[in-house]
């Protein structure tokens, strides 16, 4: 029973200790016990008194020591000395409360040290227990020195020591008081009084093993606050108390497994290894260890992931040797699997015996697992994915059952959080891939893509994170090696197109966010390594053919989303495609090629109608959110290159690019259509007119996309529309040269014959010459460089028909008149660059008109009146233009030459050489304008070099 008194504890009678019977002494034992208290008398008084002399308790106990310990007496017989500390005993275990702190240690020290000389020290413990809980095991500290509460737990280690061996027998009585006394020294502020309290919970447990199982689980409770003490050597000694109070009882497992579970990640090694040298021997000395089997095991798990080599290696042997026992005691389940692995070979397997025991746990597991998965705290987190790691290797394909549980968890786990915590979800799903059947985690994660999680982002990034590991997993090379697991690269192969058509899909690829897109495009290059896996194997050729377009399909959606590389993510998701497509091409020994807009090329050969096709089908339901699409169509013909010419494919994209051109679809669609013509025009012998056959297509572009397009519309989209129009209308021109294609002639690649039928009809000049008024500086030049190069062309023409009367106008006299004006309008352009071309055009422009000139034939009756016009298939077309116009035009330049732009200047002066040079008319207008206001000028120089031209013309009349 605890004191409540402290100072009460055992009076001293001195008078019935110093008569104590010594008759079963021999007698000169008897002689020296007598001469020795007689010495003592006086110390063993003062001992019992309060004394004002400090220093009085203090002389006392050190004659006490010298007199009965001290040198002279060494050999001093154990029955004397059993009698001296009888009667010793209750002084010195009244000083252990002494208010002087050196007395108590002083008689604390000299009990110690009488301790193991005694024969009948278990008679003396009745006295001395009761002190020490005083002393101890109150509700507040009594003892306030913290180095003489450590010398009392040292005492009481000694006393268990000496005591306990016999039996347990001397201890057990006292074993309540040696409890109570833990369970508060457990808890003091002192580091080394708790390790020492500690190290004696061990020695309780040895001795007195079923006094400690009556207190249940306080004792693993008291040991918690060792546990997660900052002390590295304390949480040490608190681990192997706690494996010694476990094994005794294993009420307290529960109150502390959480802890130990945090203790395995901790961050000193020696404290790990403490950890699962712990939960080794639980495995394997528990009585009830296969009960609690599914607490245990997941610390190994996760230390069989820890990134020390020595903490693996350690936690995989503790697995090893519980897997053996399991073998010894419960070996008719495993007997088959022991046969198995001896006949075909267990490498790099975990034993039958530790694979059996994870199956028998995996349920259980899994349920903590999931949620350890959804914990607040990141580290447990990525702790519950190392021991999932784990389990898996461990339970194989018995895992299999638990997809619909892990796989959910999993795509939490990635929707959100931190690298370290993903990286291990991605692991986990990596062996689950390994070892469960495609068709089993495919259902899950493909209905979980389009709707889990509300269908949010993060979750969907989750979704497809993870279905990338599993794909890794199916196709890793550990899987191919295994002769159990082979086949998986060839069932996910089956499985294939029904992923990628999920992926295909607009919510999924088309998706506007870049997270999704990358790992869209991490599943993609994972697809494609299956397909190089399994390439060539028996049985592999339908699925692949069934796979490899659906695959094309979703890289050149992927290769088609804008971006630049301030994008999170951007570069990352292009690389992998561009991979991707490179293994594509390889997987089918195709010839391979360095990353570039190359990669492919092959493969789009094969599959460029296909893809064509696959757009048209969609193209009547674009609208302008349709942007993918329109993107992707630019892509495929870009990256096709001079494929893109072949009869077929060149057909196909023209039915899609028309069919978007139609006025039922939005003006976005519309203007996609033009803006991909822009592109693939910018080298049209390596695309669409690498057969020559661009020609054919064109009457229809310029009929039902060009023309339209150029009709003037009021808002900012419409204007933007006009100018992709006159883009690609630029690049059909070609710079005016004048080609021939068989029986056809092209100035570009526009056929001249619907230049001078269809031009006419869709009024394709007075278009023109609208465009050179637009609003947009870029467009304006844009008109006047297209007018430059027709006009070039025309007269190249005319120059090559001469009077040939049945000869095609591309422009007439009446075309002239009009773009001239304009023309000369845009000499007053805002812009310089835009005058430039002007005046350049306007040179063209009267190069034309002087070929024009030259197709002139006198025309007789009362029709032609004695002039001279131009005659198309029998019927005069245009009379030449007058002196009014040529004055007009003069006028009107010969301003210019006089502009602080020399650029301008020049071109203006090269314009009016060719006017001067069109006939003698021109030329004399020339010359009588340039005359006239040659003193205006600032420099005469480019009047009279232009002069002289005209001057020569005249002559030549």
């Amino acid at each position: 029973m605890l004191m409540d008194n402290p100072q009460s504890v055992l009076p001293v009678d001195i008078d019935s200790n110093l008569n104590a019977d010594s008759s079963s002494l021999p007698n000169d034992l008897e002689a020296v016990y007598d001469e020795i208290m007689r010495s003592l008398q006086r110390d063993i008084n003062i001992l019992g008194e309060n004394l004002p002399d400090r220093m009085a308790k203090r002389r006392a106990l050190d004659k006490i020591r010298k007199e009965t310990l001290g040198p002279g007496v060494q050999s001093l017989d154990e029955r004397v000395l059993s009698y001296i500390f009888r009667v010793l005993l209750k002084p010195l275990c009244r000083c252990f409360s002494d208010p002087v702190e050196k007395v108590r240690d002083l008689s604390i020290n000299l009990v110690r040290s009488y301790a193991p000389r005694v024969s009948d020290l278990p008679s003396s413990m009745h006295q001395i227990m009761p002190t020490l809980s005083a002393r101890l095991a109150q509700q507040e500290i009594t003892e306030p020195s913290e180095e003489n509460r450590l010398l009392l737990i040292h005492l009481m280690t000694e006393l268990a020591d000496l005591v306990g061996p016999k039996s347990g027998e001397g201890l057990r009585p006292f074993a309540d008081e040696y409890i109570r006394t833990l369970l508060k020294a457990l808890l003091d502020p002192y580091p080394d009084i708790r390790k020492e309290s500690c190290r004696l919970v061990v020695k309780i447990s040895a001795y007195a093993p079923k006094a400690l199982s009556y207190a249940g689980d306080a004792v693993p409770k008291a040991l918690l606050a060792c546990l997660v003490h900052r002390h590295s050597s304390v949480r040490i000694e608190g681990l192997q108390a706690l494996t010694s109070a476990i094994l005794v009882d294993i009420a307290g497992l529960d109150a502390v497994l959480e802890t130990v579970h945090s203790l395995g990640e901790d961050k000193q090694v020696a404290v790990r290894e403490a950890v699962h040298a712990m939960v080794g021997r639980w495995l394997r000395e528990l009585v009830d260890r296969y009960m609690v089997g599914y607490k245990l095991l997941p610390i190994l798990y996760s230390g069989m992931e820890d990134e020390v080599a020595k903490v693996r290696d350690a936690c995989t042997a503790e697995m090893d040797r519980a897997g053996a026992l399991y073998e010894v005691e419960w070996v008719d389940r495993v007997k088959d699997e022991l046969d198995y692995d001896t006949e075909h070979g267990s490498e790099g397997r975990p034993r039958a015996g530790s694979r059996h025991l994870a199956r028998d746990n995996t349920m259980k597991i899994v349920e903590a697992a999931i949620a350890g998965l959804q914990n607040w705290n990141a580290e447990v987190r990525a702790r519950w994915a190392r021991v999932l790691c784990t389990l898996i290797r461990f339970a194989e394909v018995n895992v299999t059952g638990y997809t619909a549980q892990i796989l959910p968890a999993l795509f939490r786990v990635c929707a959100s959080d931190e690298v370290y915590v993903v990286k291990g979800a991605r692991r986990v799903a990596e062996l689950h891939g390994r070892y469960v059947a495609p068709e089993i985690y495919l259902e899950v994660a493909i209905p979980q893509l389009y709707t889990g999680g509300g269908g949010t982002t993060t979750y969907r990034t989750g979704v497809l994170l993870i279905l990338s590991s599993l794909l890794r997993g199916s196709t890793s090379a550990s899987s191919l090696d295994d002769p159990l697991l082979g086949h998986r690269p060839l069932e996910l192969l089956s499985r294939m197109p029904v992923l990628v058509d999920a992926l295909r899909d607009r919510e999924i690829v088309g998706n506007e966010n870049m997270g999704i897109l990358k790992e869209v495009a991490g599943v993609v290059f994972e697809i494609v390594g299956a397909v190089v896996a399994v390439t060539g194997s028996e049985g592999a050729g339908e699925d692949v053919e069934r796979v490899r377009f659906g695959v094309l399909a979703v890289l050149v959606q992927l290769l088609s989303v804008g971006g630049d590389q301030k994008l999170r993510g951007f570069e990352e998701m292009r690389s992998q495609a561009e991979e991707a497509l490179l293994m594509l091409e390889k997987s089918f020994n195709l010839s391979g090629s360095a990353m570039s807009d190359s990669a492919g090329s092959e493969l789009f050969k094969r599959y460029l109608c296909d893809l064509l096709s696959w757009l048209g089908e969609s193209r009547p339901d674009w609208t302008s959110h349709h942007v993918l699409e329109r993107a992707t169509l630019m892509t495929v013909l870009q990256r096709a290159g001079p494929l893109a010419g072949e009869p077929d494919a060149l057909g196909k994209a023209f039915d899609v690019i028309l069919g978007m051109s139609a006025e039922t679809h939005d003006l976005e669609v519309r203007e996609g259509a033009l803006m991909t013509l822009e592109n693939v025009l910018l080298n049209p012998e390596g695309s669409f007119d690498s057969k020559q056959l661009l020609h054919t297509y064109v009457p229809s572009l310029l009929r039902e996309a060009i023309s339209p397009a150029l009709v003037w519309k009021a808002g900012l989209k419409a204007q933007r529309y006009r100018g992709h129009a006159l883009a690609v209308f630029h690049r059909l021109v070609a710079g005016g040269e004048i080609k021939n294609r068989g029986n056809t002639t092209l100035i570009g690649y526009i056929p001249v014959d619907v230049l001078a039928r269809d031009g006419k009809e869709l009024k394709l000049i007075t278009k023109l010459a609208g465009c050179l008024e637009e609003d947009e500086g870029s467009m304006r030049l844009e008109s006047a460089r297209i007018v430059g190069d027709l006009a070039k062309g025309s007269r190249e023409l005319d120059s090559m028909c001469g009077k040939y009367a049945g000869a095609v106008l591309v422009i007439d006299g009446s075309e002239y008149k009009v773009l001239y004006v304009e023309l000369m309008k845009r000499l007053d352009d805002a812009k310089d660059e835009i005058r430039v071309e002007a005046a350049k055009a306007l040179g063209e422009l009267v190069k034309a008109m002087g070929a024009w000139e030259t197709r002139m034939v006198d025309v007789g009756g009362e029709e032609g009146k004695g002039k001279t016009a131009v005659v198309v298939e029998g019927q005069v077309m245009e009379v030449r233009l007058d002196e009014m116009h040529w004055e007009q035009m003069v006028k009107g330049m010969a301003v210019h030459m006089d502009d602080t732009n020399v650029s301008i200047q020049e071109s203006v002066r090269d314009a009016l050489c060719e006017v001067a040079n069109v006939s003698a008319l021109s030329a004399h207008v020339v010359k009588d304008h340039l005359a006239s206001v040659r003193h205006r000028h600032r420099s005469s120089v480019y009047i009279d070099q232009v002069v002289t031209i005209a001057e020569r013309k005249v002559v030549q009349g």
